[in-house]
This record gives C-alpha cells, structure tokens and sequence, in this order.
C-alpha cells in the first residue's frame, strides 16, 4: 500500500492545497483546494502534480469577458450551468439580457436575444396601403402579432403583421368603392346616383351637340 502524500500547503497552478477528503477519484485522493481568486476547488494529486487542474476554472471564465458574438457582448459568468457548462450573462446589441454558454456562443449557435429573427416586427407607424401601424395588440393571428392600425379615412382597423406585409388587408375596406371614400352606405348610394345623373346629362349634352353638327352640315350642303 502506497504511503499517503501530504500536499497541504503546496501550489499548483492558481490552485493551494488545504486539506484532503475522504473522496476519492480514480484511487487517488480529492483534495480540498483554494484558488486564487478566493473559489474553492476540489482536484485530485494526480492532476494538481500532472498540470491539469490548475483553477477553479476563473481562467476559463474570464477568457471571453467583453468578447462579441454576433449582437451579443459577454458580460460576466453566473453561478448557473447547463449540461455542466458556465453559463454567461451577455448584453444583446438591442440592449437585452441574455444568459448563454460559452460554447453556444463560440459556436455560433446563439449570436442575440433573438431580435434579428423578429426584426421588422416592430412597424410602428409604418405605411401598408391605406393603413398606418399605430400600436400591437395582445391578440395573434396565424401566430402573428395584430396590429391596431388608423386607415386614410379615419376608421381603426387590425390586422397581423403577416397580413400587412403581405397587402392582403390596405385599409379599412373603403378602397373597395372607387366612388366612395369613408361613406356609409346611404352616402354612397347618393354619390353612385349623383355620378349616374351627370353621365346622362353629359350623353344628353353630346347628344344635342352631334344633332347640331349635323344640321350645320346639312345647311351648308343646300347653301352650295
């Protein structure tokens, strides 16, 4: 049997040993170290003397501090971890918050908070047709966001954004009546009657004038 080796006190690295646990990892000894940024750390003597533990991982932590990836800006690491990875509090180009990997965003798997892939979304005030985007609404269609939205007549209409960038709705439906602009339906029925009088006086007027021409002609033939 092997006598104990006592390390107590020895460095490695970042790494200090203090004590040893009655853990052990592949038959060797766990011990209970301090590293030098103040974390404890737990490694084996194989791996203190053999170089491959050297910190708590700090290094590893720091090494994308400030780096960009894409939209997305690293900020500082969380105590968090998925799938036994630090995860990282980063600050999108929009200026959300986003918690990530490191290898998801060296990876290039995760480069913002998402905005980029709902960019255009947001068309406040923006011109579809007849219609201008006024303000989002909680409803959804087809899984887009419904907009409420003012036509060039005055009325309030709501549609998806989908359907606005699309054309299947430009405005309130008054561009359907080419007589008729934001009428009711009595007023319109004036306009259409009011138009249908003014091109039977207008046939009546050319009419008379076709009648005229010709009887000018006519005095002119028994003149000569």
């Amino acid at each position: 049997m092997s006598a104990k080796v006592d390390i107590r006190g020895q460095q490695s690295g970042e790494l200090t040993a203090i004590e040893e646990t009655k853990e052990r990892k592949d038959h060797s000894v766990v011990w209970r170290c301090r590293c030098s940024c103040g974390e404890e750390a737990f490694a084996t003597v194989k791996e203190l003397r053999s170089g491959n533990k050297k910190s708590c991982g700090h290094i590893h932590k720091l090494e994308i501090y400030g780096q960009k990836f894409g939209e997305l800006t690293a900020i500082e690491p969380t105590d968090e971890r998925r799938g036994g990875q630090i995860i990282w509090r980063c600050e999108c180009s929009c200026g959300k918050t986003v918690f990530t990997t490191v290898s998801q965003l060296k990876s290039g798997r995760k480069t913002s908070c998402g905005h980029n892939r709902i960019r255009g979304l947001d068309i406040h005030d923006q011109k579809f047709g007849e219609l201008t985007a006024v303000e989002p609404t909680d409803d959804r269609h087809d899984s887009s966001i419904v907009w409420r939205c003012e036509c060039s007549c005055g009325k309030e209409v709501f549609a998806s954004v989908k359907q606005l960038h699309s054309g299947s709705i430009q405005s309130c439906g008054h561009t359907y009546d080419p007589y008729a602009r934001g009428l009711d339906i009595r007023e319109k029925n004036s306009v259409v009657l009011q138009r249908s009088s003014q091109s039977v006086n207008r046939v009546t007027a050319l009419s008379g004038a076709v009648d005229a021409i010709a009887a000018t002609r006519s005095m002119s033939l028994l003149v000569a």
